[in-house]
């Protein structure tokens, strides 16, 4: 399994790792309330591609997680670096649950939904 640099050092620094996986797909989780280093910009994406990388031919989910949610740890910047990743990883995507929202995720995906391709709209739920 695929550990960033920053999280050997510091565990928790970015919350997106994997909540279960069989022979055919993984699920990830993230929680921002989990994660030390929220800002972590550039860290943030190396940890989550390296981990897409290695998921090799699995489909794969993603289970965002509003929990306990700060609406300062939340970054445009990185929401949209993390949505283009998902785009390059979109073939083997299964959906994105978002789940415990609160109104500054909602606020982040409103301003970002247009820019979503169809399919990735298509793949994101509400619980």
């Amino acid at each position: 399994m695929h550990i960033c640099k920053i999280c050997q050092e510091s565990p928790n620094s970015h919350s997106f790792d994997i909540l279960k996986e069989d022979d055919k797909e993984i699920v990830f989780y993230s929680c921002l309330a989990n994660a030390t280093k929220p800002h972590d910009h550039e860290g943030i994406i190396i940890h989550y591609a390296g981990l897409l990388a290695n998921k090799k031919d699995k489909k794969w989910s993603w289970v965002i997680d509003g929990k306990n949610g700060n609406p300062k740890m939340l970054s445009l910047e990185i929401a949209l670096s993390l949505m283009k990743l998902c785009q390059t990883h979109i073939d083997s995507l299964v959906k994105i649950v978002l789940i415990n929202t609160t109104i500054s995720i909602k606020g982040i995906l409103n301003l970002t939904y247009p820019l979503l391709s169809k399919k990735m709209k298509k793949l994101i739920h509400y619980e």
